[in-house]
């Protein structure tokens, strides 16, 4: 298995595993956070982001790697923008949006990347892109990244959150 070109780790599932998880995250989230009380969702632990700066993190998060995807399959010779997560979560606050909200809001654009990503040729999850940081990348290489992406967030909230 390969180190990830992003976080410097190995993914160890497949791209259909990948997908199931991605395709679960929308539902997981609903379940995690439908009865957490606002303040134990907004609480941020010293040095570390709220379990409502993760979810907002990771729709800013699917909103760029949904461009991403597209970027690079679609355009000759493209080069990705970086971007600050840090800087992201301190300037997109989304007003007084609730967990629910939230995650209303990340489903229909994870459903959206998703079904683009099942209907387009498979031959496009090799294309290359370029990125400062990275070097080159692919959808491909994306895909279990984004996954693992999802699970080390969803364990954060987790985390965050009261026992009951």
């Amino acid at each position: 298995m390969s180190e990830c070109v992003f976080c410097k780790k190995p993914h160890e599932t497949t791209r259909e595993e990948s997908f199931q998880i991605l395709k679960k995250t929308p539902d997981t989230l609903r379940l995690l956070l439908e009865d957490t009380d606002a303040g134990a969702f907004s609480r941020q632990p010293e040095g570390q982001w709220s379990p409502r700066q993760i979810l907002i993190h990771m729709i800013d998060t699917e909103f760029t790697y949904g461009f991403r995807f597209r970027y690079i399959m679609a355009e000759k010779d493209p080069v990705i923008t970086p971007f600050d997560q840090n800087d992201w979560v301190q300037t997109f606050k989304y007003g007084d949006l609730d967990a629910t909200q939230l995650v209303r809001a990340f489903t229909p654009i994870r459903r959206v990347n998703l079904e683009m990503l099942a209907h387009v040729d498979p031959s496009l999850f090799d294309k290359t892109g370029r990125h400062p940081e990275f070097g080159t990348i692919t959808v491909g290489m994306m895909i279990p990244h984004i996954a693992a992406h999802d699970l080390n967030h969803l364990q954060q909230i987790r985390d965050r959150l009261p026992v009951e």
